[in-house]
């Protein structure tokens, strides 16, 4: 039952938002991605000049045509070894932001009903595994239902929880969506001692 599902000792793995254009899911199914672009984020607080992650992504016609077989093969696999899995830039399954070589970054569309299927269908394949989705940054209008509705889990990062006083205030983790998983820091950030002694803006300011 739930009780002791909550109990197991289950395997935590991320997948990451793409994969890199020479590695070896472009060289076995090149097809599937749209080489020649890269996927990104366009300019926010955190990256005023932007973001190109320098990986390939998955072309949505190519998906489509392909009955949406590579994004389960790539989602049965992870979820043959852990029982929890997060999604990196789930964003991206509602639009991705490529970047053209040698050209500006725009969003693409990308079929989010249909990914999410596939992911509650290989959740349920897999025994009910847990699914967490990033849902940071530039987030569509609705993505956050349309997980929530599909029982993905959302994350929420203490940094980034606060209100719109001035200055603003941190927000208690109470009040955090209770169907998230909370943290203090990410892999992007600094850590809690680098935070509280100020290290992120000396290194911007380098």
């Amino acid at each position: 039952g739930g009780a002791g599902r909550r109990h197991e000792a289950r395997a935590y793995s991320d997948l990451a938002v793409g994969t890199h254009p020479h590695g070896a899911e472009t060289w076995e199914d090149r097809a599937s991605f749209a080489m020649g672009a890269s996927l990104g984020a366009p300019p926010d607080g955190f990256a005023p000049q932007g973001q190109n992650w320098g990986l390939a992504p998955f072309n949505p016609l190519a998906l489509r045509a392909a009955a949406y077989a590579p994004l389960a093969q790539t989602l049965r696999r992870q979820l043959q070894y852990a029982g929890c899995l997060r999604i990196d830039h789930i964003p991206g399954f509602e639009r991705a932001f490529w970047v053209p070589d040698g050209a500006p970054g725009a969003y693409i569309a990308m079929p989010r009903d249909a990914m999410l299927a596939v992911i509650r269908i290989e959740a349920a394949r897999a025994g009910r595994a847990v699914i967490i989705g990033e849902d940071l940054g530039h987030i569509p209008e609705g993505l956050r239902e349309a997980l929530a509705a599909s029982g993905i889990l959302g994350c929420r990062v203490a940094m980034f929880e606060r209100d719109s006083h001035h200055p603003p205030v941190f927000r208690p983790a109470a009040a955090y969506d209770r169907a998230a998983v909370a943290s203090f820091s990410t892999h992007d950030l600094p850590t809690w001692r680098g935070w509280r002694q100020g290290a992120d803006i000396a290194a911007r300011a380098r």
